[in-house]
């Protein structure tokens, strides 16, 4: 390790060094049946690429905010995969490395031993990158992965990935190293900023500390401030779900087939009860019609 760390100050452990398992791009392009489009799907490159500040030679982004310096390269631990495999195993094939969009994969490398701040050495040039915030899922992936808990338990597990800013470019490719050579904020890493970004989202002394934490991305950051000054919540449901869902839930995931029974019982009672209000009031119309219709005949006779 280098002389920039300090392990008797460290409170996430320090990763060991590793090797690039896979170094991927991708080109924005449907997602699933209807309009959406994503660059999620990135296919392995073969030999060397370059990066810079705005990310992989040749790699796209649906969306601006996908991108950007705090946003150069997505890194993902290979290991979480084996974890989805089990977990959600009617959807085990399509949990393979490079599912979660990932530009950068290596194995030792994960959300509790990643800090913010930290600053990663890649390959033979000497690349620099520096770790700028957590990756928010979104509903995509319940489209990617054809599972519609996808992006909850994604966020849930906290096995997120994150994000990578350039501080030096160059070229690197798959079986590079990449090594930790400077850590900032070792009480920070990638997962206990997503427990307060998602779960403990009231904890004002943590959203002061996050909110002016060096290294950490500008997007998160606004997050953390807004709410120490408005003391709410930023609603993420449309991010986790963005749409009805159109996939079949897996039956290890009994809890939501259930909430979405409930709704559509739900939906069949009101308009029941609609239906039979209806005919109740046009009852009452005949029956005021044939009064009616009576007492003219009677006030002709």
């Amino acid at each position: 390790m280098s002389d920039f760390l300090n392990e008797s100050n460290s409170v996430a452990p320090l990763p060991a060094d590793d090797i690039v398992s896979c170094v991927r791009i991708g080109k924005v392009k449907q997602l699933g049946p209807g309009s959406v489009t994503s660059a999620i799907e990135k296919s392995p490159c073969a030999g060397r690429v370059y990066v810079t500040d705005q990310g992989m030679t040749g790699d796209e982004q649906a969306y601006e905010h996908h991108g950007g310096v705090d946003k150069a390269l997505h890194q993902y631990c290979s290991r979480h995969y084996e974890a989805w495999k089990r977990e959600v195993p009617e959807r085990a094939h399509l949990f393979n490395v490079g599912g979660y969009g990932e530009n950068i994969s290596a194995h030792s490398f994960d959300e509790t031993n990643t800090c913010i701040g930290d600053i990663l050495e890649i390959g033979s040039e000497d690349v620099l990158v520096q770790v700028s915030e957590p990756r928010q899922p979104c509903f995509k992936l319940n489209r990617r992965f054809e599972f519609a808990q996808a992006s909850i338990r994604t966020q849930t597990t906290r096995r997120t990935g994150w994000y990578l800013r350039v501080l030096k470019p160059g070229f690197i490719q798959a079986g590079d190293r990449i090594r930790l050579v400077r850590r900032i904020n070792p009480r920070w890493s990638i997962s206990e900023v997503g427990k307060i970004l998602w779960e403990d989202r009231k904890n004002i002394e943590s959203l002061k500390e996050l909110s002016d934490l060096p290294g950490l991305g500008r997007e998160i950051a606004q997050v953390f401030r807004r709410r120490l000054a408005t003391r709410e919540d930023e609603d993420m449901l449309f991010r986790l779900n963005g749409e009805a869902s159109m996939w079949e839930e897996p039956r290890s995931c009994g809890a939501a087939r259930t909430v979405n029974l409930v709704i559509l019982v739900k939906v069949f009672l009101f308009v029941g009860a609609v239906f039979g209000l209806w005919i109740v009031l046009r009852r009452v119309v005949v029956h005021l019609e044939v009064k009616d219709n009576r007492d003219s005949v009677n006030s002709g006779l």
